[in-house]
């Protein structure tokens, strides 16, 4: 897999869904964890309604983050702003290769598009 060329290709959401998932990172504290490295939430420790949560999460992903696979947790930014921790298939675009890693997606950026860097 050529790294160079691999860019995570998403679908915009709607602004209903951009509101359900900041509504759900808010309502869910749970679910919003500053990890270091490779710490995950215990899902055994959540609620029936933050699993629920989950589950809404992840049908927003799947149609819209080509690849994805599982959504772990919200993270906030130094300056606040919401990040989504998701594992999914960087190479989605290319044929015959497979690789399931981690990615962080502002929630802003599913709602605009990438920012230019």
């Amino acid at each position: 897999m050529n790294r160079n060329k691999i860019i995570m290709k998403i679908e915009l959401i709607s602004p209903e869904q951009y509101q359900t998932l900041r509504d759900i990172q808010a309502n869910h504290p749970a679910l919003t964890f500053q990890n270091r490295g490779y710490e995950y939430i215990k899902k055994s420790d959540l609620s029936k309604e933050d699993l629920k949560a989950l589950d809404t999460i992840t049908e927003i992903l799947k149609k819209h983050v080509k690849g994805f696979s599982e959504f772990f947790n919200f993270k906030l930014d130094k300056d606040g702003a919401i990040k989504l921790r998701f594992d999914y298939n960087w190479g989605a675009d290319e044929e015959g290769h497979y690789f399931i890693g981690v990615g962080y997606l502002p929630l802003d950026e599913l709602l605009n598009g990438f920012k230019s860097t």
